[in-house]
């Protein structure tokens, strides 16, 4: 939805993440993978995005600015919400990101409502068009 204010690095790197939101809890739902798949069509990043890539530990510090983080912060928590649950696991690793980024409690608490208000427009999307 905001990858466009990334750099192709931040993009991929973003990828990686949203990798291990999905995997994180082990169980891994449709709305999870169209969501990721629909990012990565909208993203203009060449080439494939790559299971193998969530392995990887990705380098956090590319993202240098408060827009880049908070774009990665709230398309994260998007991933994590679009299955109409939040894993403790998924839970877990946003928080640890968020702490890298510095992200403050206010900023928390803005992302998760505008997350499940996403998730929910984007669920009823593919309802309507049996995505």
């Amino acid at each position: 939805m905001f990858l466009q204010h990334l750099d192709e690095n931040q993009k991929r790197t973003f990828f990686a993440l949203a990798i291990r939101m999905i995997l994180t809890d082990g169980i891994i739902k449709p709305e999870e993978i169209s969501y990721l798949n629909q990012l990565i069509e909208d993203s203009g990043i060449p080439g494939d995005v790559s299971l193998v890539q969530s392995v990887e530990t990705p380098d956090l510090s590319i993202y240098k600015t408060r827009s880049s983080r908070m774009v990665v912060a709230t398309e994260l928590m998007i991933i994590a919400t679009v299955d109409k649950s939040v894993h403790d696991l998924e839970s877990a690793m946003f928080k640890a990101l968020v702490t890298e980024f510095h992200l403050n409690d206010n900023d928390l608490k803005k992302i998760r409502l505008f997350a499940v208000d996403c998730a929910k427009v984007f669920s009823q999307g593919c309802e309507l068009i049996a995505c």
